[in-house]
């Protein structure tokens, strides 16, 4: 049976003890994911601490982007290098840093990018946000249909993107437009 703790006690131990265990779990998660241990670790458990310090979001969702990024294969110097993109494109859309992280690294690699180019195409993203009749989310779905293609066929993410700012003008969006765009390239 579970034991029940009373008002003060819980009130003691309270919050910070449940967002520490929860974090400290989200943590040995991205420890699993990317395999990384012992020093390396500890400094990527201080990085989550601190971007949970400097942005709008807690150490625990940013633990939770970690776990995606390390599913993409970012290893520790890769989330050092394009984390605060993630962070910065969640923060300025209002989207949660899981699915900007989705959006970040599954395009940078159908788009062949390198990593230490996960600004310019979160900026790429923004700007084509700001000027068009679509947003960041309706743009990353696009994306994960066109993108790979994009890629393959030498298209800069630039171009890529541009294209789908000028598709949601004329109200094609989201999946309809990636798959249009793919067709284009294709045929």
């Amino acid at each position: 049976s579970m034991m029940s703790i009373s008002g003060p006690a819980m009130a003691a131990i309270g919050w910070a003890g449940k967002t520490t265990a929860t974090f400290d779990n989200k943590m040995s998660r991205v420890k699993a994911i990317t395999g990384e241990t012992g020093k390396t670790f500890q400094q990527m458990r201080q990085y989550a601490i601190k971007m949970g310090n400097d942005t709008v979001f807690s150490a625990s969702q940013v633990a939770d982007a970690m776990s995606n990024m390390g599913m993409a294969g970012w290893k520790f110097k890769d989330m050092k290098q394009g984390g605060k993109s993630v962070v910065d494109l969640s923060a300025a859309f209002g989207i949660e840093p899981e699915k900007a992280t989705e959006i970040v690294t599954g395009n940078l690699a159908a788009l062949k990018m390198p990593v230490s180019q996960a600004s310019t195409l979160v900026n790429q993203l923004a700007a084509a946000a700001a000027n068009s009749n679509t947003d960041v989310l309706d743009l990353g779905e696009s994306l994960k249909y066109v993108g790979t293609v994009a890629g393959a066929f030498g298209y800069s993410s630039k171009d890529t993107i541009n294209a789908l700012g000028v598709m949601a003008n004329a109200n094609i969006k989201g999946s309809m437009a990636g798959t249009s765009l793919r067709n284009i390239l294709t045929s």
